[in-house]
């Protein structure tokens, strides 16, 4: 979406690519004064640069991950095309397992009671999963049988300050993203690149996972935008239409009313 907005402004990418060169670079030359006038020390210098470092690397990391992504796409859809099983149900097999539904040698149904509810353990030597009863009573036995829905209170962390109340619009493929309207406030796992267009008419952002360096954080700051992140329940807890308040300042969610 991003680059068809620049395409259609008829705006040079050179041009573009000038000012955001320009603003990172004013942005840099803030920071150094900042640095300069608080007279921090040799530790608190280090860590800044650090900072800098890993937020370069997240960007690698996911440009590495991107490009996995992709051919795995590639693979899993041949793999389909040569089974004959619904992209569905391979989504719930292992790699050990493909050469023996490759040749026709695995239960299809195995699959399919792992589509319906399954968790996944993982052991030092070995991975499992677990299905129907089984899996059921493993997550009651770790997570408890708490309903979230009853949660009006939660916290996470502070990524961008500031204080918002506005309805929630949950996504989580920002493809299907036709009822978000201006001032909704974004409830998602985790943004990436794809979720600009929302994140830019988001009156605030709330994300279950990431860190001071995630992408949610990254672009809330550049937006201006309040953000909390990490709160491993957001959208567990809240669903489409609830009023919510969003303390940033203090990393806080409340519900003000159900939608």
């Amino acid at each position: 979406n991003e680059v068809k907005m620049i395409l259609d402004s008829n705006v040079a990418p050179a041009i573009v690519f000038k000012l955001n060169k320009k603003r990172l670079d004013a942005v840099k030359k803030d920071k150094e004064n900042l640095i300069k006038k608080l007279n921090l020390d040799d530790k608190y210098n280090r860590l800044i640069r650090l900072l800098d470092y890993f937020c370069v690397f997240q960007d690698d990391r996911k440009i590495a991950a991107l490009k996995a992504n992709h051919y795995f796409e590639i693979f899993m859809n041949e793999f389909r095309r040569r089974t004959g099983i619904s992209r569905a149900l391979l989504n719930y097999s292992l790699p050990n397992e493909f050469e023996a539904i490759v040749n026709n040698k695995f239960d299809i149904n195995i699959l399919k009671k792992r589509s319906r509810y399954c968790v996944m353990y993982v052991k030092k030597q070995s991975i499992g999963i677990l299905v129907e009863d089984d899996a059921s009573k493993l997550e009651k036995r770790l997570l408890g049988s708490n309903n979230n829905q009853e949660i009006d209170e939660f916290e996470g962390m502070r990524a961008y300050g500031g204080k918002i109340t506005g309805k929630v619009a949950k996504i989580f493929d920002p493809r299907s993203s036709n009822n978000f309207n201006e001032g909704d406030i974004l409830v998602t796992t985790m943004t990436s690149p794809d979720f600009i267009h929302l994140m830019k008419k988001a009156s605030a952002i709330i994300t279950d996972e990431g860190g001071i360096t995630c992408h949610a954080a990254i672009v809330a700051r550049e937006l201006f935008k309040p953000c909390v992140i990490a709160t491993k329940i957001a959208t567990d807890v809240l669903n489409d239409g609830d009023l919510v308040e969003v303390n940033a300042n203090h990393g806080l969610v409340r519900v003000l009313a159900r939608a």
